[in-house]
This record gives C-alpha cells, structure tokens and sequence, in this order.
C-alpha cells in the first residue's frame, strides 16, 4: 500500500513540472498575439523554446510586447534570422527578460519604437540576448537604445543601424546604440552603427555602465550628446577592452564632454581600444581624442589618431578646462598607456603586436585594424 501511494505522489508531482521542454513555433501574427496574451496570463515559458518560423510583416500595425513589470519571459525565442517588418510599439518586444531567458538570432527592419524608455528588443535583461539586429527607429521620452534599455545580464552579437533620438533635456537619462543603463552587465561583439542625438548621456555602445564590462565593440555613427563618446558615455568601475570609435563625436551642450572612447570614467579600466572620429567641443568643455573626464581610471594600450581635437565653437579656458590630446580633464603630459599616432602607424601591425592580431584583431584590407568574429 505504501509503495503504491509512493507511486501515485510521485506522478501527481510530474504532472505539474514537463519532463521535456516544450517547442512553440510561431508562423503568423496571430499566434505571437496567442502568446503575449499566454504571457500576460502568467506563463513563463521556463525551458521552453519559442521558434519565429516565418518572417512577420506588421504593416505598421500596433503591438504592445510581451510581458510587463509582473509577468516574465523566462523562455528562449529562437529567431532563426527571421525578420519582424514594420514593428511599432511604444514598448521593447520583451519587457523583461529573466535570468533563465534568451532572445537570439532575430532581426527587426523599418518601423519604430517611441516610448518612455524605448529599446527594440528588452527593456529590462537579465538573461541573454544575441545575434540581434534592429533597423527600427528608437524614439525615447526618457531612455533609449537599440537592443535593450536596462541590461543586468549578457548581450553579445547585436548590432544596431538606425538613428536613436531622446527628448529629454538632462543628463540623467542614457541613450546607448546597444544598452542605454549597463547595470553590472556584459555587453560583447556589438556594433553601433546609427546615429545618436540628445541632450543627455549618449555613449555608441552604452549612454552609461556601472560595475559593468564592454568588450570587443565598436561604433560607427555619429554621436551629439550632452556627454558624448564614441562607447559609453559615462563609466563607473567598468572594464572597457578591445573596442574602437570611427563615428564624430559632437556635443549638444556647453559645460560638458566629449570623447572618443568614453565621456567620463571614474574607477574604471580602459584596454587595447581606440580612436579615430573626430572630436567637437563647445563652450567651457572638457573634450579628449580617448576621454573627456576621468578620475582613478588606468590605460593600457590605448590609442588615437593625431589632430583627432580642436574642432568647436570657442576653444576651452585652460585655467579650469583643458582641450586634451588624450583625456580632456587631465592636464598631463606623458600619462602612461595612451599615445597619439599617425596614420601610417595605425595600418601597420608592428603598432598592435600586444593586441593579439589574428586571435581578437586582425587587418583585412582597412588602414585600421578591425575586430574578429565582428561584422564590418
């Protein structure tokens, strides 16, 4: 009798927990709606995989995402390089993302996304996203960014190509090409190449990165910022290697700054990255080829291209400002890890022989060497 009972427990328990994780396949608009509405109602989709098997056209048409502040995608959506046309929505596709969730190989072309904090993907990850494209127009009230507003978990392998806009008029709010908030995140193999404008922190990878780490990115759009910089425009104990900015970099305000690689960075280490846009300061601004303010940051390897500097509207008052070769608050000379080279140099490998050429770097037809495993 016992031994029976055992039985009978143990298979009412396994009735409520699947034995094999489910595969869901969606073909048409209406069975994505089938699923945020399955969402909505409280299933997580934990284990379960969520395959985009056609392409989806939503001539424009309004849909809200999936999930919200209660109701968690814990699941994987396998895009199989599938293609959302005409996304509009206020909301990122995902409004969050748990730790066990994933978003990859999906694309999003045309449409737009206007909303308080706007992403095309994820407004909050905690899980992973990759091989993501958005070709969608970001417009956001507050924060904005390419693939995912706030990002506590993995993005690899994403890349953004549309302009992204914010209409908010102070530094606070982030705009980012990838993440707009890296909240102790890692970001990797990402390009931006859109163009960013707003009056507040603007960073082509990350508008601002906490505890955080930025790895093997680059930008390639043209930044105007508040803060700008070519790949987070404020850093605090971040780790930023191997990335590089090839976009001008521009600022929308006076009293602020602009940098190549970062806006500011403060307890944060800076490696094997640099920079060859051209750098436009404004009245009373910090402005640097790499950096614009930093403070307990170290460098290593870090390079830009000579006369990357100096362009803007009143050159800066040395006394409290510095227009710097390399980091625009720090009137020194000979700091240790960064230098300014020329032309030549840069298209020569001899110049990176510490960068790990072949492995991470490598020169494949440019006067710059370029990422490897990076789309071009």
């Amino acid at each position: 009798m016992k031994k029976d009972l055992k039985i009978i427990i143990i298979f009412l328990f396994f009735m409520y927990i699947p034995l094999f994780p489910e595969e869901y396949v969606i073909r048409y608009l209406g069975e994505l709606e089938e699923l945020r509405v399955s969402i909505q109602n409280g299933n997580t989709y934990l284990g379960d995989t969520i395959v985009i098997a056609e392409d989806l056209d939503f001539e424009n048409r309004y849909f809200p995402g999936l999930g919200d502040d209660e109701n968690i995608f814990e699941g994987t959506i396998e895009g199989r390089g599938k293609t959302f046309f005409n996304y509009n929505s206020d909301y990122p596709f995902v409004y969050i993302l748990g730790k066990n969730g994933s978003i990859k190989n999906l694309l999003i072309d045309n449409g737009k996304i206007e909303g308080d904090n706007s992403a095309a993907f994820v407004y909050l990850n905690k899980g992973t996203i990759s091989s993501c494209l958005n070709g969608a127009y970001v417009y956001g009230k507050k924060n904005a960014a390419g693939i995912c507003v706030f990002n506590e978990g993995i993005i690899t392998s994403c890349y953004n190509t549309q302009d992204i806009k914010s209409e908010a008029d102070n530094l606070d709010p982030n705009i980012g090409g990838i993440v707009a908030f890296n909240d102790g995140g890692y970001v990797e193999l990402s390009v931006n190449a859109g163009d960013l404008y707003g009056y507040c922190t603007v960073g082509g990878i990350a508008g601002y990165s906490e505890n955080g780490s930025i790895n093997k990115c680059y930008n390639a759009g043209k930044i105007d910022g508040g803060v700008a910089a070519g790949i987070v425009g404020m850093a605090k104990k971040t780790k930023i290697m191997n990335t590089y900015n090839i976009g001008n970099i521009s600022l929308t305000i006076d009293d602020s700054g602009a940098g190549g690689i970062f806006g500011s960075a403060v307890n944060s280490d800076v490696s094997y990255s640099f920079n060859l846009g051209e750098i436009k300061h404004t009245v009373n601004s910090y402005a640097g080829s790499i950096g614009a303010y930093m403070e307990n940051t170290t460098f290593d390897e870090c390079l830009h291209l000579s006369g990357t500097v100096g362009v803007g509207n009143e050159y800066v008052n040395p006394g409290d400002y510095s227009l710097g070769n390399i980091i625009g608050n720090a009137m020194l000379k000979g700091l240790s890890g960064v230098k300014a080279i020329s032309k030549k140099k840069f298209s020569n490998p001899d110049t990176f022989s510490k960068w790990g050429i072949g492995s991470i770097w490598e020169f494949n037809g440019k006067w710059y060497p370029s990422l490897v495993d990076v789309v071009n």
